[in-house]
């Protein structure tokens, strides 16, 4: 039971007739708390965010608490590992499952300060860019203890972060690619097209969207058709003279979507004019405002006329 602080006093006479008191110990229940330290973990160390269960006072009977881990914004992959270590310094594997339903903690009766109970939380070591994500753990459903502190957070960062305290750069921060997969197209030969692909080097959490610009000797007129997947998943297919120009004038957005390293291809095919033209090199040319680092930011192909008689000099 809760104690309000008054030591109680019973004045009582004994069978001699003469008066005496009693004198009754109260011993008031201890507060249990949960605390993090260390607070961060950094993907690729073994220590991990580990929560302290700590007791203020010895109490007078063996105390437990209910604890409970919250995901926050980590996903069930994020975590690699959850060890209860017992006030006798037993390490108990965790399942992801059992933390997150409650594990029941226990304190015996005379458990010093120095060992106490705590839980370690340790990260996958991946290769997606998550930049920071922060979960929590609570503790409940007290016996022989109350409740002090009830919940503490801590946050996962990428491994390679030089600068834990803001967690911006992160070492799984994926480099933004663009390369012309197909290199050259011929005038009226079917199906041959250029084709370039926007890329990054490795999967992230969150959507990169890219920014594409078309220059070079080619011109609008020179191109019969641009197909390319836009940023919000739709493909367009652009034939009208007008809306190619646009695209020369004005580019377009391609998005690679989380979780993926690359964007659906953009093919363009030639015109196939009368006009003799030699070979005419298109560059495409990309930028973003997306959290990537730039890698190769541009890609040339090269369209050559179709009576050329010879396509390895493209002249």
């Amino acid at each position: 039971a809760n104690w309000n602080g008054t030591v109680p006093t019973i004045t009582y006479t004994t069978n001699t007739g003469s008066n005496s008191t009693l004198d009754i110990k109260v011993t008031p229940e201890p507060v249990i708390n949960i605390t993090a330290d260390p607070a961060v973990a950094i993907e690729g160390e073994t220590t991990g965010v580990v929560f302290h269960i700590a007791q203020t006072a010895a109490g007078a009977q063996d105390s437990t608490v209910v604890f409970k881990l919250d995901l926050g914004e980590l996903e069930t992959d994020d975590i690699q590992s959850i060890t209860y270590t017992d006030t006798a310094g037993v390490a108990h594997t965790v399942s992801l499952a059992e933390a997150l339903a409650g594990i029941t903690i226990s304190i015996p009766l005379g458990t010093t300060a120095a060992n106490m109970p705590t839980i370690a939380v340790v990260p996958v070591n991946d290769t997606i860019y998550e930049k920071s994500e922060n979960f929590s753990a609570t503790i409940s459903t007290p016996k022989g203890a109350n409740i002090g502190t009830a919940s503490a957070s801590g946050t996962i960062i990428d491994e390679d972060n030089p600068n834990t305290t803001d967690a911006t750069d992160d070492g799984d921060k994926p480099t933004l690619n663009i390369a012309a997969t197909d290199a050259t197209a011929t005038e009226g030969v079917a199906d041959d097209v250029l084709v370039y692909q926007v890329s990054q080097t490795n999967p992230s959490n969150f959507d990169t969207v890219a920014h594409v610009s078309l220059s070079g000797a080619v011109s609008a007129a020179d191109v019969a058709q641009i197909v390319y997947t836009d940023a919000n998943g739709a493909v367009q297919t652009v034939t009208d003279p007008a809306a190619i120009q646009a695209l020369f004038t004005n580019g377009f957005d391609v998005k690679i979507p989380k979780g993926a390293t690359t964007a659906p291809a953009i093919t363009i095919t030639p015109v196939d004019d009368d006009v003799y033209e030699k070979s005419e090199d298109l560059v495409l040319s990309i930028s973003t405002t997306s959290d990537v680092t730039a890698g190769t930011m541009s890609a040339s192909g090269t369209i050559i006329d179709e009576d050329n008689p010879n396509t390895t000099d493209a002249t």
